[in-house]
């Protein structure tokens, strides 16, 4: 048995027979569907996601399939965000709200730098464009 965790994943309904085959998942790998965040787009959400599903989201990610979601904690790992876009995926931790997490030293230096949420969140906000989800900053 491996580390399970509750995972949930959002991508395009056109994408998800080729999701299911490029990762060997099958046709009925989520437990429940949830309610999509716009037209076209698929958002399920696994229970039990063995690893969170790391490298079935590798994989998928290296055969160009947009996607995000998020996964909670397992036991040798924190909560992560996740989104896939042009070949590739990137991750950045999160808490237990969801909001996302920067290590920093007792002089507020970031521990591992910027570089992992600012890669991370280009993603993210490239794969909500794509979907129809960006958000409006006015």
């Amino acid at each position: 048995m491996g580390d399970r965790c509750y995972l949930e994943i959002t991508l395009r309904t056109k994408d998800l027979r080729r999701f299911n085959e490029v990762t060997g998942l099958g046709d009925d790998w989520w437990d429940q569907e949830l309610d999509a965040p716009a037209g076209g787009l698929i958002r399920v959400a696994v229970h039990e996601a063995n690893y969170a599903l790391y490298s079935e989201r590798e994989t998928a990610a290296k055969a160009g399939i947009p996607f995000m979601g998020a996964h909670g904690e397992g036991g040798d790992y924190a909560g992560f965000t996740f989104a896939s876009i042009r070949g590739a995926q990137r991750e950045s931790e999160v808490n237990r709200d969801g909001e996302l997490v920067l290590a920093v030293d007792r002089a507020l230096k970031p521990l591992n730098g910027t570089h992992n949420i600012r890669s991370y969140l280009r993603k993210v906000r490239a794969v909500e464009k794509l979907f129809g989800l960006e958000e409006d900053d006015g």
